[in-house]
């Protein structure tokens, strides 16, 4: 209901724009002092890091609701657990 909102009304587009947008920008400066600290890769992006970690959290919600069934239903700590454990071993330093 809120994409197609969001779609349709302006105001909504920039309320969610404006959340996003602040979302993207703390984590992103946190991937940013992790690299510092030395525990993440200094040369990834986390911009696009911070963007398929949130795309990928609302396409899943988006599924589970809207397409369960056919789609068989996750737990949703299931899914979040192995999304951060799939883009924290993909930044980890070597």
């Amino acid at each position: 209901m809120m994409q197609s909102e969001r779609n349709r009304n302006p105001e909504m587009a920039l309320l969610v724009g404006s959340i996003a947008k602040e979302a993207l920008k703390l984590m992103t400066r946190y991937f940013a002092q992790r690299a510092e600290a030395g525990e993440v890769r200094k040369e990834a992006d986390f911009e696009v890091t911070t963007r398929v970690f949130f795309s990928a959290l609302i396409e899943f919600f988006f599924a589970q609701h809207r397409l369960s069934p056919p789609l068989k239903r996750l737990p949703p700590k299931r899914f979040i657990k192995e999304l951060v454990r799939l883009l924290v071993d993909g930044l980890k330093a070597r």
